[in-house]
């Protein structure tokens, strides 16, 4: 189904790409979006995510929810069903698309040892 194929390539490039953070920077939203807050914290720490990052600093429903996979995938795979197949699939292409991102994840990562 398009609606899978759909939610692994905006979990993928949510997730595993640094384009919120770019994109941000390119529309001159850098500021409102506290990337250069982040930097700073990111020199202490390298392995703090631009997502994690929000989720500490913000503590609310909303960057909680853009900063977890699965509350994410969900709503994505609702918002596709409900413009593709219909809500009543929406379980289905959310076990769907959260298993193929996590296997498509680690197939890059091994391939990349």
């Amino acid at each position: 189904m398009i609606e899978i194929l759909c939610v692994v390539f905006f979990m993928y490039v949510w997730f595993e790409t640094a384009a919120l953070v770019d994109y941000s920077r390119a529309f001159g939203l850098s500021k409102y979006m506290k990337i250069d807050v982040w930097e700073t914290r990111r020199e202490r720490n390298p392995r703090l995510s631009y997502l994690n990052f929000l989720a500490i600093e913000n503590k609310d429903f909303f960057s909680k929810l853009i900063s977890c996979k699965e509350c994410l995938c969900f709503w994505v795979s609702l918002i596709t069903c409900h413009f593709g197949v219909g809500f009543i699939w929406t379980p289905a292409v959310y076990l769907a698309s959260l298993l193929a991102y996590n296997v498509y994840v680690w197939l890059i990562w091994k391939l990349s040892k």
